[in-house]
């Protein structure tokens, strides 16, 4: 009667399971949420590539061609900020 679950051991915790392979960053034009992307992680801190991914999303397309880009904004692995006037 040993084989019962309440004598089975406890799963083994491995933390390489709790890492993304990506990294979403929301993007904010002018201070208000527009989109968001997905990223490889291994190119989550390459500013020109987090960038570029981010003005190509449809919905922030729209608000970057309404205005000129004033000033971009990149906080690695949290967020992308894009002034527009």
């Amino acid at each position: 009667m040993m084989n019962r679950i309440a004598y089975a051991d406890w799963p083994e915790f491995n933390e390489e399971y709790l890492i993304s392979d990506t990294q979403l960053y929301p993007i904010q034009v002018n201070g208000k949420v527009r989109g968001e992307i997905n990223v490889p992680r291994d190119k989550a801190k390459d500013k020109e590539f987090v960038l570029s991914e981010a003005k190509s999303e449809e919905n922030v397309k729209k608000y970057l061609e309404e205005g000129d880009l004033v000033k971009e904004i990149f906080v690695p692995e949290r967020i992308v900020n894009l002034v527009v006037k």
